[in-house]
């Protein structure tokens, strides 16, 4: 093993002690109204020709609570790669946003155009069974919003989808690395300068969506952006709003394939990694009915260490697909409405605890 994984096994975190408060030991006690959303319902199945449905049907007999307990009676934050180096992130320390969030060497975005000496930026490749590639990266800081926008270009990442806020309670969580939403207001960041181009029409409160052109550097002509603004998804919660999260992620994945999709949330592990599972595990899923969440979980941190943070992010992933399922037909939404409406019960729970200990 790399000298890199003696310090990855203290597994750090300041952030990781944040997510056990999600109950004791990181397990959600019971309480009537969590029970009464654990009530089943009947079969919500639609065609039995999808290799999905099965798994929905296996999913949906279990109460919400038990997947959110799976979390931590199973022990899946230990879950890891067998072995993985971090030098990179070792040796450009000062362009971290925490001291305990590593960045693997073998997935991490090479800045290109650059030489080894400044290559690096706190971003990871996610690729999904079907070749779309996402990159997960952290909130900017000051110095690193001209490599981020320098990623942003030279990748040809036509979407960057933020989940977090600039600040949230009293901490920082992303410098802003975008001009104000006035009509001509552009910054400068290294090579290229942003411009404030338009507001785009969201049918969600919850999410506001931007376009920018980009010149500057090596563009002969300028590069459209598009920038989806979520503000429902708290730091070590669930989004309030199930639905409005998987239409966005439907929404972005309708992109060319060769433009890969920006993700950040804070760390850019957590919020930014349960989003891109739902999409991974339903391609999995829909070539292997046996695939598990573990295999999930080993899957993603293999591409993004640290990947989906506690039982409520893994729940997530779940109550996701069902919602995703859903849209695209695949089963019925009426008898999926305890399940969901448990999803909206450990979202409050989960809320109030981050409001209670920010």
């Amino acid at each position: 093993m790399p000298q890199a994984e003696k310090h990855t096994k203290k597994e750090v975190s300041r952030r990781s002690v944040k997510t056990s408060k999600e109950g004791k030991k990181g397990v959600l006690k019971e309480d009537t109204e969590l029970k009464k959303a654990d009530e089943k319902e009947p079969s919500a199945i639609a065609f039995a020709k999808d290799p999905r449905t099965s798994y929905a049907e296996a999913l949906l007999s279990k109460k919400p609570r038990d997947i959110f307990n799976e979390y931590k009676t199973k022990e899946m934050e230990k879950i890891k790669p067998d072995s993985y180096t971090y030098l990179a992130w070792q040796r450009f320390e000062s362009k971290n946003r925490y001291p305990d969030i590593v960045c693997l060497d073998n997935t991490r975005v090479k800045l290109k155009d650059r030489d080894s000496s400044n290559d690096y930026i706190h971003a990871s490749w996610m690729t999904m069974t079907n070749g779309r590639r996402y990159i997960s990266t952290q909130g900017p800081l000051e110095d690193t919003i001209g490599d981020f926008w320098h990623m942003i270009i030279t990748e040809q990442s036509t979407q960057i989808v933020m989940l977090c806020a600039l600040n949230e309670g009293k901490e920082s969580k992303c410098e802003r690395y975008y001009p104000k939403f006035s009509k001509g207001h552009s910054i400068n960041a290294g090579d290229y300068k942003i411009t404030y181009d338009r507001k785009l029409h969201s049918i969600y409160k919850e999410t506001s969506i931007y376009q920018y052109k980009v010149t500057g550097g090596k563009l002969a002509d300028p590069f459209i952006v598009t920038h989806f603004l979520v503000n429902s998804w708290k730091d070590h919660s669930i989004p309030t709003n199930l639905e409005q999260i998987i239409a966005l992620l439907k929404c972005v994945t309708k992109a060319p394939m060769e433009n890969p999709i920006t993700v950040h949330c804070s760390a850019g592990i957590g919020r930014t990694s349960a989003f891109v599972a739902v999409d991974y595990a339903n391609q999995a899923i829909m070539a292997n009915p046996d695939f598990t969440m573990v295999q999930l979980l080993k899957e993603l941190r293999k591409m993004r260490f640290h990947a989906v943070q506690g039982g409520g992010q893994y729940f997530y992933i779940h109550a996701g697909l069902i919602e995703l399922w859903v849209t695209e037909g695949i089963i019925k939404r009426d008898p999926c409405k305890s399940f969901l409406g448990g999803y909206k019960k450990i979202c409050e729970i989960l809320n109030k605890k981050v409001s209670e200990n920010p």
